[in-house]
């Protein structure tokens, strides 16, 4: 999610091909990373592994998982798709099979990533970053999964958030007023970005 936002952000922003923005997305990058370690060491405390290779595995397999796999992505996979593959395929299509390809690669590593003591979103994350460096892939995914991807989001954070609200305990005089409290706080905030943004002229 923080890649996603920092990526949207140094677009808009115009620094996402210097260097300061290039250094901002392997930050991202390693702080996704960090988190899916801490998820899949998470699982394997909520599933009841006491022995220590349950919370030594996941730190090994992702991080020598994204090396190796990084390595590949960038020097082999590119030529070995686009001739072998591609190559005999319309153009038109280029784009559907690139997303196959993810998806069956993601299908694929899922077993092997949570039977090393990872989770299945190392499998995720690590097919993905197999065809990172093809343009032609992450234009499939934003043309064709994107309106997907964000009604999942919604999904995720209603089940996650929204659903876990209790909303008989939240319109009682304490919670009122703490909450007004709350955006008495927020509100000159608000009015300097309303008033900032109007300042601002057009492209």
């Amino acid at each position: 999610v923080s890649q996603g936002i920092v990526l949207h952000v140094m677009r808009t922003g115009g620094i996402l091909d210097q260097p300061i923005g290039q250094l901002i997305i392997a930050a991202s990058t390693f702080n996704e990373l960090v988190c899916i370690v801490m998820y899949a060491i998470v699982g394997n405390v909520m599933d009841g592994h006491e022995e220590w290779h349950w919370y030594a595995l996941p730190i090994v397999v992702n991080f020598v998982g994204v090396a190796l796999v990084g390595y590949v992505a960038v020097t082999m996979v590119p030529d070995a798709v686009e001739r072998s593959l591609l190559s005999k395929v319309r153009h038109e299509h280029h784009e559907g099979v690139l997303l196959g390809l993810v998806v069956l690669l993601a299908l694929g590593l899922m077993p092997a990533c949570k039977h090393s003591g990872a989770s299945e979103i190392t499998a995720c994350f690590l097919a993905g970053l197999c065809f990172c460096t093809n343009a032609r892939a992450l234009h499939g995914w934003h043309r064709q999964l994107k309106r997907v991807q964000a009604w999942l989001m919604h999904l995720f954070f209603a089940c996650t958030i929204g659903f876990e609200t209790d909303l008989g305990n939240s319109f009682n005089s304490t919670v009122l007023s703490k909450t007004a409290l709350l955006l008495l706080g927020v509100a000159p905030k608000l009015l300097m970005a309303i008033l900032g943004g109007s300042d601002v002229e057009g492209p």
